[in-house]
Formats: structure tokens, sequence, C-alpha cells
């Protein structure tokens, strides 16, 4: 699950056969928020993404 608003970007996995949330990973969190000059870009979405990873 993907989300993109204005300003941030928020991803998690779920496991859809009992409904939990293995990872999750935002934008809005401190140490990517200090690595990243905006939280609502491709950029930020690149680094969401390997955080999940």
């Amino acid at each position: 699950n993907v989300y993109r608003s204005l300003h941030h970007i928020h991803a998690q996995i779920i496991d859809d056969s009992v409904g939990h949330t293995l990872v999750s990973a935002s934008s809005v969190e401190p140490e990517l928020r200090a690595k990243l000059g905006s939280t609502g870009n491709q950029e930020a979405a690149k680094e969401v993404g390997l955080v999940l990873a």
C-alpha cells in the first residue's frame, strides 16, 4: 500500500491473509527527513522504498 500526500510518502507491506502490516516506512520518520531535502518528491519515494526493501 502506497500513499502520496502533497508533502509526504507513506508505504507499507501487508500480509492480506492475516491482515497484519509486515513493514512500513514514511518520509515523516526523523531518520528519513534528515536525509531528504523535500519529503514529497521522487527522491523521497526512492528512500522510502529502500527502507521497505
